[in-house]
């Protein structure tokens, strides 16, 4: 059979056409396929079928150089059709652009590079990612309260100023055996003073108590949030005189933006 046809037209035969300046320039439909057959092009940007072509545009395609692929400014833009990616909680299926790490062994030391460097997320190999909790500047201190010192009230363990705020990550008081007398103690944030404490709870208190010499508690361990301080709130300590010892009080923190 041959593929070309003559075309005479037909009484009332009608075929579409745009007239541009008296001129008609027909229109059509497109169709893509194997040999002998046809499929419309689909319209719209939904679920790709035989009858939507796929596209690759070659990266020295004048129309892409010319472009300037190195900015996003100037980049071609892309928008994925919504159907493409499975909603929240549905079955995993087809190809959507997912979040990729890159595998390292047990015991491997990634190597570094410069600060504000973009850098590779890592994984171990069964794709679980590699994650170290907390802050990367998390700062540990440690008070002593002597028996020279004398009871303590809300004494200013770590101030900061306004638009700031303290975030405790991990808290521990110690007394030492050597004191003769049991040491009441409260932790917490304010301004100036350390809330009351109360029978319906009472918010900015870390941690509080008594401890008999060699007594002690600990909370946290860096690498999650035990306390966030208000504004301008300081860290600040409550505590009876250490008789014949002393007092060890350490926590690590950070300082946000508030």
């Amino acid at each position: 059979m041959a593929d070309n046809v003559a075309i005479t037209a037909g009484s009332g035969t009608s075929v579409a056409t745009d007239d541009v300046a008296g001129v008609h320039y027909q229109k059509v439909k497109l169709a893509i396929g194997a040999a002998d057959t046809a499929n419309l092009l689909a319209v719209g940007s939904g679920a790709i079928d035989t009858g939507t072509p796929r596209v690759t545009l070659a990266t020295d395609s004048p129309g892409v150089t010319a472009l300037g692929q190195t900015t996003k400014s100037a980049s071609l833009p892309v928008t994925m059709a919504s159907d493409q990616e499975p909603a929240h909680d549905a079955a995993d299926s087809g190809n959507p652009i997912k979040v990729g790490y890159k595998a390292i062994a047990h015991g491997t030391n990634p190597t570094a590079v410069a600060a504000d460097d973009r850098t590779n997320g890592y994984a171990n190999r069964h794709g679980i990612p590699w994650v170290i909790g907390g802050h990367p500047n998390v700062i540990t201190r440690s008070h002593l309260v002597a028996a020279a010192d004398g009871a303590q009230t809300d004494a200013a363990l770590l101030t900061v100023a306004g638009g700031a705020k303290i975030v405790v990550t991990a808290l521990s008081i110690t007394m030492a055996a050597a004191n003769t007398v049991n040491v009441a103690f409260r932790i917490g944030f304010g301004a100036a003073t350390i809330p009351a404490s109360a029978l319906a709870g009472t918010a900015a208190i870390l941690m509080e108590g008594q401890f008999g010499p060699g007594g002690g508690q600990s909370k946290g361990n860096g690498s999650g949030i035990l306390g966030v301080g208000a504004d301008g709130e300081d860290l600040r300590l409550t505590c009876g005189a250490a008789t014949g010892g002393n007092v060890y009080v350490t926590y690590s923190y950070y300082t946000i933006e508030s």
